[in-house]
């Protein structure tokens, strides 16, 4: 019994990954398509890569067009960022009020505010200044700024059975 209780369970994690694999391609595929669409690029290496680096949940994304300096670090930036403070340290620190504060008027799918506190908005570095830092590099080119709505976090606790 124990033996088939382990092997449904495995058998599931591999179809999450499988699940998680495929819809992320999908997604990829679709931002792509849409960048394409939006830029009019026919040859990335001759109008420039499009480039995203993600704020926190309660700050901007931006949009960049890579530029010619960024030979140098073969075309990579930041992936967004960066923590000012650990995920520890944020839930130990910091308030559900102070976070709730810091998301503005942007909606969030977490009734309790408590259980994302690690992912807030101070926890993070500001975008602003990492975008300029891109920029003054001359690795990238801001071209649009990406207010954020919403927020759709994941489910925290997973129950197997």
């Amino acid at each position: 019994m124990e033996d088939t209780l382990g092997q449904n369970y495995y058998k599931a994690m591999c179809a999450a990954l499988n699940f998680a694999v495929a819809n992320r391609q999908v997604m990829t595929f679709g931002i792509r398509e849409a960048l394409r669409e939006v830029f009019r690029i026919t040859d990335a290496k001759a109008t420039g890569h499009p480039v995203l680096i993600p704020g926190s949940m309660g700050t901007s994304s931006y949009i960049l067009v890579g530029r010619e300096a960024g030979k140098k670090s073969y075309y990579t930036v930041c992936h967004g960022a960066g923590r000012v403070m650990s995920r520890s340290q944020a839930r130990k620190t910091l308030t559900g009020e102070e976070v709730q504060k810091a998301m503005g008027g942007i909606l969030i799918n977490e009734r309790n505010i408590d259980r994302v506190k690690d992912e807030a908005p101070q926890a993070y570095k500001q975008i602003d200044d990492i975008i300029e830092s891109v920029e003054g590099a001359g690795l990238a080119r801001a071209v649009a700024q990406c207010i954020p709505m919403g927020v759709i976090k994941g489910a925290q606790e997973k129950r197997w059975r």
